[in-house]
């Protein structure tokens, strides 16, 4: 937790000195830069060592789709088209553009960060933790919980489920290295997949998800042990505060 909180620290101070950059280049133009030629583009993605969905290259490619600006009057590009550009691609959520006298094209990139992996009749995507979805990386391979079979991508009030299990998963370390997939059944109802026990979990619809994972870690805490790892094949959290299990080969 103290890591997380150091770098979140680091990132809002990095955000917060380019801030300051921005508005110091924006001075400095003011003064005089009219002929001043863009000379090089100096991308910085503060984000890259938890999240790799994209890389200097790949932006280096989608400025190229924008406007290459090198070679062209400082003043004559469009910084905010740039961003624009960007930020309407795929696994970038932001990107601030700034210039300085000396030519140099400054780029901050905030990557999305993935909670889940929606993986539906072969068209694979990802969803960050606002609900945007967004193209799978060839770049790396973000390790979330996958969310397949019949999935309600039209029921807004499913999705908004799926949603909040997704953050929930993913803002707890236990449930983020337990939980590695998720099935949709015909009717919108959820199997769990755990990544170190067999047990199928039955999770009903995607409602009242605190409540379900805690009675699911009061039986990781006080029952599996208790009885063996093996003795129970379902565990059952669709009855409001019931653990329903059903013993293997039953």
């Amino acid at each position: 937790m103290l890591r997380k909180a150091v770098t979140y620290s680091l990132f809002s101070l990095c955000i917060l000195a380019f801030g300051a950059y921005v508005w110091f280049c924006g001075t400095l133009r003011a003064r005089g830069a009219e002929k001043e030629l863009c000379t090089d583009i100096s991308i910085i993605i503060p984000d890259s060592c938890s999240h790799k969905l994209i890389s200097h290259q790949s932006v280096i490619e989608m400025i190229n789709r924008i406007d290459n600006p090198i070679g062209h009057n400082i003043n004559d590009v469009d910084l905010h088209r740039l961003e624009r550009g960007l930020t309407g691609m795929g696994a970038i959520k932001s990107a601030e553009v700034a210039a300085d006298r000396t030519g140099i094209i400054y780029i901050i990139i905030t990557q999305r960060h993935p909670i889940l992996r929606i993986q539906n009749q072969g068209n694979g995507y990802y969803m960050d933790d606002t609900g945007f979805c967004f193209p799978l990386s060839d770049l790396f391979t973000s390790d979330v919980p996958v969310v397949s079979g019949h999935v309600r991508k039209e029921d807004t009030k499913w999705r908004n489920g799926l949603l909040e299990l997704g953050r929930y998963l993913d803002s707890d370390r236990f449930w983020k290295t337990r939980i590695e997939q998720i099935d949709v059944q015909e009717n919108g109802c959820l199997t769990l997949v755990s990544r170190t026990s067999a047990q199928k979990i039955s999770f009903g619809m995607p409602e009242e998800i605190e409540s379900k994972l805690s009675r699911l870690l009061s039986f990781y805490k006080n029952i599996a042990p208790n009885y063996g790892w093996d003795y129970y094949s379902t565990v059952n959290l669709s009855y409001a505060g019931q653990i329903v299990c059903t013993r293997a080969g039953k």
